[in-house]
């Protein structure tokens, strides 16, 4: 997902990165969209001083549908890389040195 300019449409909760302070991020508010990935969106609020993690279901105030900006291929990825490690861990199990 390239960066997208947004202005936020309805009073969203969000989480402050990386102090993890709750906020609400009022309507009218501009952002930039920096990340979608795993279902979240990461914004930079210069009117904020920071960046903040606004979960997929608020999506709507973003002006995005919940899920876009493939969410779902990450998690295909992790799928996959887990299903891997399984079998590289399963295949060394009782094969080790004497």
């Amino acid at each position: 997902m390239a960066y997208e300019e947004i202005e936020i449409r309805r009073d969203c909760h969000a989480v402050q990165i990386p102090q993890g302070n709750t906020v609400v991020i009022p309507a009218g508010t501009a952002a930039t969209v920096t990340q979608s990935l795993g279902g979240s969106y990461t914004l930079q609020v210069p009117s904020f001083g920071g960046l903040f993690r606004v979960a997929g279901r608020d999506a709507d105030a973003l002006g995005l549908a919940a899920g876009e900006g493939g969410g779902g291929e990450a998690g295909e990825a992790g799928h996959r890389c887990f299903s891997i490690l399984g079998e590289v861990s399963n295949t060394s199990v009782g094969h080790s040195a004497p």
